[in-house]
C-alpha cells in the first residue's frame, strides 16, 4: 500500500466482538502517532496501532487522518 504514489496515510482494521483494532501507517512526512495516542494507542511516527475502537470512533479517527494527510 505504501508504494501507491498519492496515498499518504492508510489504515487496516480488524473487527472482533463488536470492537475494532486499527493498524495505522503513513509516509515519512505524515507523523500519525499523536493521533493514535488520542485513542489510547501508540507506536512510532509512521507505524502505530489502536485497539477497542467503535464505529463512531473510527469515523473520527479517519477524519483526523485525512486532515493530517492533506496538509
Amino acid at each position: 500500500i505504501g508504494s501507491i504514489k498519492d496515498l499518504n496515510v492508510w489504515a487496516m482494521l480488524v473487527e472482533a466482538d463488536g470492537y475494532y483494532s486499527a493498524s495505522l501507517r503513513s509516509k515519512k512526512s505524515y507523523p500519525i502517532n499523536k493521533v493514535a495516542e488520542r485513542y489510547h494507542g501508540g507506536g512510532h511516527a509512521n507505524a502505530c496501532g489502536v485497539k477497542n475502537l467503535t464505529k463512531s470512533s473510527i469515523k473520527t479517527l479517519f477524519s483526523e487522518l485525512i486532515e493530517i494527510s492533506t496538509k
